[in-house]
C-alpha cells in the first residue's frame, strides 16, 4: 500500500475487469412454501490428486429449489477404496445438513421431511 508499482496497477485491472464482466452473477432465490426439504447431493473422486493421492470431496445442499450452501475439498487422508471416498464425502455433507437442520428449526423454518441425500458412486468393471 505504502509503495505501489505497476504489476499491481495490473492486478488491481483485472479484478475490475472481472467484476464487471460478472456483476450479473449471483445465486437467485425463489420464494418456498412453508413447508419445503433439504436435499444433499454428494461425491467425491477417489485418488483424484495425482501428487498426493487425497480423494476430493464436494457437496450441494438445496433448500427446496435454492442452493444454500456447497463445498470441495481434498479429504485429509489418502482413501483405500472409492467406497471409502465416497463414504468420507456422506459424512461431510452429513455433518454441514446437520448442522443446516439445527439452524433452520432455530429460524423456524419448517422442514417437510429431515434430509434427502443423494450419492453419486461409479462402479468400474475390470
Amino acid at each position: 500500500m505504502s509503495s505501489p508499482r505497476s504489476p499491481h496497477m495490473v492486478s488491481i485491472k483485472r479484478i475490475l475487469r472481472y467484476v464487471k464482466g460478472t456483476i450479473d452473477f449471483g445465486l437467485h432465490f425463489t420464494p418456498q412454501s412453508p413447508s419445503t426439504c433439504l436435499i444433499v447431493y454428494s461425491d467425491a473422486d477417489w485418488a483424484g490428486c495425482l501428487d498426493s493421492r487425497r480423494s476430493t470431496t464436494g457437496y450441494l445442499i438445496y433448500l427446496g429449489s435454492n442452493l444454500i450452501s456447497w463445498c470441495s475439498k481434498k479429504q485429509p487422508s489418502v482413501s483405500s477404496s472409492s467406497a471409502e471416498s465416497e463414504y468420507g464425502a456422506l459424512a461431510y455433507a452429513c455433518a454441514e445438513s446437520s448442522w443446516l437442520c439445527s439452524l433452520l428449526h432455530e429460524l423456524g423454518v419448517r422442514l417437510s421431511f429431515l434430509v434427502l441425500m443423494h450419492c453419486t458412486i461409479l462402479a468400474q468393471l475390470i
